[in-house]
């Protein structure tokens, strides 16, 4: 698997934006998703106590050495990988660092194999310095043609023996999720009514 660069560059949001939102459409459609949970058995036993409490734990972004949401992150390209300036969900600056890949897990999120990605001289002990991720998907022009949003899983740490060991994920539970951010909200609700077997609006 290699980095491509281009299914990576510009302006990525946190799901968790989503989960938190208080634009009263998305709201209302957090509301129907929950009560579409209710209603459907394959539903009711993933969301046992519902879908908004499952993706807040699923997808928090704050950990131990991360002590703010993130907000999302603004990718550029480098000559030899890319680089990632993140900022918390208040817009404000974390910190910015070039990535190399640095190989790729066979069996991670999803099962999948995914990439990980090392910063480049980083600050000790800085909790951005290790990312394990998926690639984004579908592919970043896909949502001109009636698809979904890009988005991709990921895991964040200071070092890789806090993400895997024994070529294992220490935490195979923990899905932090970045979606395109040039996006309408249109979009966005979309990508919520998907996770919940809901009709999409078009």
């Amino acid at each position: 698997m290699s980095l491509n660069k281009k299914q990576w560059l510009g302006q990525w949001e946190n799901f968790e934006n989503y989960i938190y939102s208080t634009d009263s459409d998305m709201m209302q459609t957090w509301h129907e998703a929950e009560q579409m949970c209710k209603e459907i058995p394959a539903l009711q036993k993933m969301f046992a106590n519902g879908c908004k409490t499952f993706w807040q734990t699923a997808c928090n972004s704050i950990t131990p050495t991360n002590p703010v949401r993130l907000g999302g992150w603004d990718v550029t390209e480098t000559e030899n990988g890319i680089a990632i300036q993140w900022f918390d969900h208040e817009g404000n600056d974390l910190g910015k660092a070039d990535y190399v890949l640095q190989g790729t897990l066979a069996k991670g999120l999803e099962g999948k194999e995914n990439l990980k990605l090392c910063a480049v001289n980083p600050a000790e002990n800085w909790p951005f310095t290790c990312i394990l991720a998926m690639e984004p998907m579908p592919e970043r022009d896909a949502k001109n043609h009636g698809d979904y949003i890009s988005h991709f899983h990921f895991q964040f740490s200071s070092s890789w023996d806090e993400l895997i060991k024994e070529e294992k994920l220490t935490n195979p539970w923990w899905y932090a999720t970045l979606c395109d951010a040039e996006t309408t909200s249109v979009q966005k609700i979309n990508v919520v009514r998907g996770l919940h077997k809901m009709p999409l609006i078009r």
